[in-house]
């Protein structure tokens, strides 16, 4: 199976993603392995994929940008010896950052505290 999926879009900082299914028709349980062309800005999750026998799970190719307008392409390809491969052309564009809510954080002077 070969797809090139929709540009994704995303904020610089933040992420955007794809849900894609991976379909098991035999009566097998399979193990699918993955690879991506550009890790530095696509990766999958979950990293660790079995797909049930006679079933299908999904999985999420997920897009962060490390340059702003810039056309940034990768490959994400899901391996299988049992059942074959899926390949998708991935795209993503970096968007400029929006503001970020702001948080209010207290603590007493001359204490140590972490959360």
């Amino acid at each position: 199976c070969s797809s090139d999926l929709p540009t994704l879009r995303a904020e610089l900082g933040k992420f955007s993603q794809h849900q894609v299914y991976l379909e098991n028709p035999s009566a097998m349980t399979i193990h699918v392995n993955h690879h991506v062309s550009n890790p530095n800005n696509f990766d999958v999750v979950p990293d660790n994929l079995i797909i049930p026998p006679m079933s299908q799970i999904s999985a999420w190719i997920r897009y962060t940008p490390s340059d702003l307008e810039v056309n940034e392409t990768g490959e994400v390809i899901f391996t299988s010896e049992e059942i074959g491969n899926w390949y998708y052309m991935v795209f993503g564009v970096g968007l400029p950052p929006t503001k970020f809510d702001e948080r209010l954080v207290s603590c007493g002077l001359n204490k140590d505290l972490s959360e």
